[in-house]
C-alpha cells in the first residue's frame, strides 16, 4: 500500500523547508496532513516557523463531510496568529477546528472558539453541546 498523508510527514517537512529556502521572505509554512480511508480519517497539522516544526496530535475522525475542512484549518490558523497564540497552540487550535468541521455537514462551520478549545484540551473528537 502506498504512503499517503500523515505517513509522508517527512516529505511534507522537506517541502516546507524547500519553500523557505527558495523564498527568503517566507518565514513560516503550515499544512494539513490526512490519511483518508472511508468515513474514518486521520487528521493532523504541522507548522514550521523560526527553524522549528510543530505537530498537532493525530485525530481519528468519523467524517460526515470533508467540504471546508481545509478552509477551516486556514481560518483557525490565522485566528491563532492574530490572537497571539504560541506556535504549538496555533497548530493545535487549527487542526481542532478542522476536525470539528469534519463532523458538520454542508459548508458552514457552526462552532465557537470554546468548542474548538474543548476538543483541543480534551484530545477527544466527540463534542457534546
Amino acid at each position: 500500500m502506498p504512503l499517503t498523508g500523515i505517513d509522508q510527514i517527512n516529505t511534507y517537512k522537506e517541502g516546507m523547508l524547500e519553500i523557505t529556502r527558495q523564498f527568503s521572505n517566507v518565514k513560516s509554512v503550515t499544512s494539513v496532513l490526512r490519511n483518508m480511508y472511508t468515513v474514518e480519517e486521520d487528521w493532523m497539522g504541522i507548522y514550521y516557523v523560526d527553524g522549528k516544526f510543530y505537530q498537532s496530535p493525530i485525530h481519528r475522525v468519523h467524517s460526515l463531510e470533508a467540504v471546508g475542512a481545509g478552509d477551516t484549518y486556514g481560518a483557525a490558523f490565522v485566528h491563532g496568529l492574530i490572537n497571539g497564540f504560541d506556535p504549538q497552540k496555533i497548530v493545535d487550535f487549527a487542526i481542532s477546528a478542522s476536525v470539528l468541521k469534519l463532523m458538520i455537514q454542508h459548508d458552514f462551520n457552526v462552532v465557537t472558539q470554546e468548542d474548538v478549545f474543548k476538543i483541543m484540551n480534551s484530545k477527544n473528537t466527540n463534542l457534546s453541546r
